[in-house]
């Protein structure tokens, strides 16, 4: 990529570095278009996380092609009882597993150290406001929850209960 390399320090052990490149703006300035945290695997996927959000930002301000925009979205007012049905264990890909679990009357995914609160749209269809990810569960015919659709492309099957201690 072509380029200037630019750091950002945020907080004591966490670095970001950014690298910019040209982009088709009317103004012709450079934008941040790519970027990643150091350090460990649950720093880098909070900051990771961190730097998302910020270029999701960026990329919504200012149109840029590729990146999905921002839409408004509303949260569902659902009996919190439906939350029991997609109380368990995920798995993302091979090794990689998250967890649900209600904490407060809040259907909560629960990803290594990290929290993130689900909020419905409808009684089977979640968003999240970190990486603005969109969970659908998914039923079989018996009317149990077999696994979650995330952003229309990912599936998660459902592994089993929640068995955090």
């Amino acid at each position: 990529m072509d380029g200037c390399r630019s750091t950002l320090r945020a907080g004591r052990s966490r670095t970001f570095h950014a690298r910019h490149r040209a982009a088709a703006a009317p103004h012709g300035r450079q934008h941040v278009r790519t970027a990643h945290a150091g350090g460990g695997d649950d720093q880098r996927r909070r900051g990771g996380r961190l730097a998302s959000e910020i270029l999701r930002a960026i990329a919504n301000e200012y149109g840029w092609p590729g990146y999905p925009h921002a839409r408004e979205k509303t949260i569902a007012s659902i009996d919190p009882s439906v939350y029991q049905a997609y109380v368990g264990r995920y798995e993302l890909r091979p090794g990689h597993v998250v967890s649900l679990t209600v904490t407060a009357g809040k259907l909560v995914l629960v990803d290594g150290g990290q929290t993130i609160e689900l909020l419905p749209e409808s009684e089977t269809t979640f968003f999240e406001l970190v990486e603005e990810s969109e969970i659908e569960f998914i039923k079989g015919l018996d009317g149990a929850v077999t696994g979650a659709l995330i952003n229309g492309e990912i599936k998660a099957r459902r592994i089993g209960p929640d068995r955090r201690p």
